[in-house]
């Protein structure tokens, strides 16, 4: 598969995942719970996990590369700590925080620092 394949692959996946999210908030109370939404979870579960084996063997082939993959994955790693924080700060403003938000900023920022730490030892 050639570059130019893989990136549109990659990119109609991502779409896909989007898209299947946007269905299961369900902004606009199209539907109402029922086995669509069931059938939608059992769908962002599977393209996520697709979506995230194509990720994880990623490899650079040179240090450009690597560099290119670092930046991404801590511009990818800065916007969601920033829009879970926002929803945090948004809920307690509310008044009612979902304790689902700082458990997920938590293990993010878990993962990171213990991703690095690993990094750190394998040198």
């Amino acid at each position: 598969m050639n570059k130019k394949t893989k990136k549109l692959t990659d990119g109609l996946i991502l779409i896909l995942l989007a898209v299947a999210l946007v269905f299961l908030v369900n902004p606009l109370d199209w539907w109402m719970p029922s086995q669509l939404e069931m059938l939608l979870v059992a769908a962002v579960a599977s393209v996520f996990i697709f979506f995230s084996a194509i990720f994880w063997r990623e490899k650079a082939v040179d240090e450009r590369d690597e560099v290119h993959l670092f930046f991404a994955g801590r511009v990818a790693f800065f916007v969601g700590t920033a829009i879970t924080t926002l929803g945090i700060i948004i809920q307690s403003l509310d008044h009612n925080l979902d304790p689902w938000l700082p458990s997920i900023l938590i293990g993010m920022v878990f993962a990171k620092y213990a991703g690095r730490f690993y990094a750190e030892l394998r040198k």
